[in-house]
């Protein structure tokens, strides 16, 4: 076999060799880096089959055996929808009153005790209240409840306390027909009720009695939901809702003649320190995750490029001496 000739072209091909080789071992473990830090949020993503798509197949698989139907469950009664005039006057309107209003005053904390008093005088009450100080200048927020015939008297008095009426709006939302449905599924539902009671007096077996009481308790569930609606549009029908913004006139007043330089400098040398201790902080914070990360690559990178240096040169020498 003839001896290899070390000549110019071979030692360029050679090194091009160890460069592509070392840029594709820093390329790998810059890729490997980045999927790791990447690996953490994978299980929560939905390309890659995330919780949220399990549990959704999981509850369509249950889905036909809660859908089955016992052969001795009595049809509901029909339930009526929307309002007839016979309805509406038989039960009456049942509109909900709101309004707001937006107030200048001289004492924000002594203008909200005289909410406070307005309200008891009229048999309602103040459901939440906050004062909040924003440079010397108060902003005090309620809301009052007061019985919805008291609602425009309301008004006119809250308003007495104020030096200027910014803004004030007023709305009703009638919801009489919504009353009279959920009454009208109310009663369908306390019918359905009494017919498992008599179907229950029936049961001859542990099963029926078993499924009846089942249904049974869906059906009493359903009532006390719908009771609970109904009770929640009579309280916003009963009573209605002010919203009362009152903002403290701007003072002017006089600077002090008390002068504290010293104070100041104080101040202004610790807003330096901290300023500097922070800017400290965020270096050291740089500098460690730097040489965390880059340490790690430039010690595997030597290693490798000794490995690499090691092999040429002993390559190198083999084709000198043949």
């Amino acid at each position: 076999m003839p001896p290899i000739k070390y000549t110019e072209t071979t030692r360029k091909r050679f090194w091009a060799a160890i460069f592509l080789l070392s840029l594709f071992f820093i390329l790998a473990i810059i890729a490997l880096i980045y999927q790791s830090s990447r690996a953490i949020n994978w299980h929560t993503s939905p390309l890659f089959g995330g919780g949220e798509m399990m549990m959704d197949s999981a509850s369509v698989v249950g889905a036909p055996e809660m859908m089955q139907e016992t052969s001795f469950a009595p049809m509901p009664p029909e339930t009526p929808t929307g309002a007839t005039p016979e309805d509406r006057a038989l039960i009456g309107p049942k509109i909900i009153q709101n309004g707001s209003l937006t107030l200048r005053v001289d004492d924000a904390t002594q203008r909200l005790e005289d909410l406070r008093g307005i309200a008891d005088k009229v048999s309602g009450f103040v459901e939440n209240a906050t004062i909040q100080d924003r440079a010397g200048i108060k902003t005090a927020q309620a809301t009052l409840r007061v019985p919805v015939e008291q609602f425009d008297t309301t008004r006119e008095k809250i308003k007495q306390l104020a030096s200027t009426v910014f803004a004030e709006s007023t709305n009703a939302v009638d919801v009489t027909a919504d009353y009279i449905d959920l009454d009208a599924r109310l009663t369908a539902a306390k019918a359905e009720e009494a017919q498992y009671l008599e179907i229950l007096k029936q049961a001859k077996t542990v099963q029926d009695t078993l499924n009846v009481t089942s249904r049974l308790a869906e059906v009493r569930t359903q009532i006390e939901q719908l009771q609970g609606q109904m009770r929640y549009l009579s309280d916003r029908t009963d009573y209605a809702t002010i919203q009362v913004t009152m903002t403290e006139e701007a003072r002017v007043e006089a600077p002090t003649r008390i002068w504290k330089p010293g104070e100041t400098f104080r101040a202004a040398v610790q807003g330096l320190v901290i300023t500097l201790q922070g800017t400290v902080d965020a270096l050291i914070a740089a500098s460690v995750f730097l040489i965390g990360l880059l340490l790690p690559i430039f010690i595997v990178l030597g290693i490798l490029t000794w490995l690499v240096l090691f092999f040429v040169r002993k390559f190198f020498s083999k084709i000198r001496r043949s």
